[in-house]
């Protein structure tokens, strides 16, 4: 991971962008027909046959990744690790032209691209007019219906693991809130205990599959519980007397995104959610924020969040997503998920932070159901909690709980619910639910082509886990793009403690 504090982050790079359409010829490739940009008479001669003084180890790519396969329209950084007496870089795609750069880190960014296959090569000149040929490198876009969509079969349990019990510094781990995963230390964030709305880090041990509770391992912390926000949370909404939650957390190179929410926003007043701070929880002094999602409430935007795919940043527009959904006082938020892209390098920066809403429901269009329906996809009872964006996929999974039974507003006992006392929302019994999405339909709101509660989720499903829990609840969900590997916390489980569940995707 780079370092944030570096002058030239990986994310941010000066680049120099591309057409990837407009003019085009023909190339056959294998029997497949590809469009590439057309390219003036002054082109550099094809570099696939390096002339006297030319090689081909000089030069190598650094982006695009050999394994990443892009979804069209695709947007490709062209990177180029180069000699240093390097003085231009020409970038060809199946033998054409589509850029030069002539300032270190030597990157053109190829936009547009179509679905395809397409071979890259880099050539470097150096100050005295050699010429330098990097070795061929394949490149594939996918039209987005050749990737799979997420079933409920593809999720394999491969084992759980604990949360530490008692305090772990200012707050412990009981009544948990989301969770994160953070790829810098193999590590998930965890919000603690609802009453002090804090994050601690843990170390993610080694699954284990077991017959009792007492069977899985027990994760280390590696940071005890501080509040990240460094004593800033009351600014998301000032003056509200109720209390201010943490509704999703991202690590994004190095830093730590941290989105808030007032829980009884009565006036709707809240227009501030986001902040970012450092990693390192102990330094919470040097947090920023709260700023502003470019969304039409704070109420569809301050909840969970997570990274895109690569090969899904360009047609979704942000290399990110947040989103929110099911709080109280529902006319501030959305009747079902919500979800815009945006980009964590904003925060902080930009005000408000630009937001792209790729799927949401207001009150004025509830697609899925009304507050108070009797519904296995919608209603008062419905909690979301996460999302997350598996890689090699076209499917967005959101993950929380839906009340199945009678939809009911009262006392645990006038609404025949033995799971909830209070006076409130009941639909007992609950379950474990996922809301499965096709990302080239929230592609389809982002180009505008649709409304974003025009959207429907392609499945539900329900989730059951191997332990026994008292409140059916999902409290978080979580995703490491390295190892495919998804982490859903299952909340209440040992008292007031969640169980952390582990699954792989088994794509066909």
């Amino acid at each position: 991971m780079v370092n944030p504090n570096h002058p030239l982050p990986r994310r941010g790079l000066p680049r120099t962008r591309v057409a990837g359409l407009g003019a085009v010829v023909l190339l056959v490739l294998g029997g497949l027909v590809a469009p590439v940009p057309r390219t003036d008479a002054s082109a550099a001669p094809t570099p696939a046959e390096p002339g006297r003084g030319e090689s081909r180890t000089a030069v190598a790519f650094t982006e695009p990744d050999r394994d990443t396969a892009y979804v069209a329209p695709a947007e490709v950084a062209l990177t180029a690790a180069v000699p240093g007496n390097t003085v231009q870089v020409d970038f060809y795609v199946n033998a054409s032209r589509v850029g030069s750069s002539r300032d270190w880190p030597f990157t053109v960014t190829w936009a547009d691209v179509p679905a395809g296959h397409y071979t890259l090569v880099a050539v470097a000149l150096s100050a005295r007019g050699i010429r330098s040929t990097s070795q061929a490198l394949p490149v594939v876009v996918k039209d987005a219906r050749d990737l799979p969509l997420v079933q409920k079969s593809a999720l394999r349990w491969r084992g759980a693991f604990r949360l530490p019990t008692g305090p772990v510094g200012a707050s412990s781990f009981g009544y948990n809130g989301p969770i994160a995963f953070n790829p810098d230390h193999d590590s998930l964030f965890v919000v603690g205990h609802d009453w002090q709305q804090m994050v601690a880090e843990v170390a993610i041990p080694e699954l284990r599959r077991a017959a009792t509770l007492d069977g899985y391992p027990v994760a280390r912390v590696l940071q005890p519980f501080a509040d990240p926000t460094g004593g800033r949370s009351a600014q998301v909404n000032p003056g509200d007397p109720n209390p201010i939650k943490v509704g999703g957390l991202l690590p994004w190179n190095g830093t730590l995104v941290v989105s808030d929410y007032a829980y009884y926003d009565g006036g709707g007043r809240q227009t501030l959610s986001h902040f970012v701070a450092g990693q390192n929880l102990a330094r919470s002094s040097e947090t920023r924020g709260p700023f502003r999602v470019a969304a039409p409430m704070a109420g569809l935007v301050s909840g969970y969040m997570a990274p895109v795919p690569k090969a899904w940043q360009a047609a979704i527009g942000a290399p990110a997503v947040t989103g929110q959904c099911c709080i109280a006082i529902v006319s501030r938020t959305s009747f079902g998920p919500s979800l815009f892209g945006f980009d964590p390098a904003h925060v902080g920066v930009k005000n408000p932070i630009p937001a792209t809403p790729l799927v949401y429901y207001p009150e004025s269009n509830p697609t899925l159901g009304n507050w108070g329906d009797t519904s296995p996809v919608y209603n008062g009872s419905t909690k979301i909690t996460g999302v997350v964006f598996p890689e090699g996929t076209r499917s967005v999974l959101f993950f929380g709980r839906q009340g199945m039974g009678r939809f009911c507003y009262g006392t645990g006992a006038e609404c025949k619910d033995p799971m909830y006392e209070d006076k409130g929302v009941h639909a007992y019994p609950y379950v474990y639910q996922v809301w499965a999405y096709d990302a080239s339909e929230l592609v389809q709101v982002k180009r505008r082509d649709r409304q974003p509660w025009s959207v429907r989720p392609y499945a539900v499903w329900q989730m059951e886990f191997p332990a026994e829990s008292w409140a059916s609840s999902i409290t978080g969900a979580t995703y490491d793009p390295e190892t495919g590997r998804l982490f859903v916390a299952q909340g209440f489980v040992e008292g007031g403690l969640p169980l952390i569940h582990v699954y792989d995707l088994e794509l066909k």
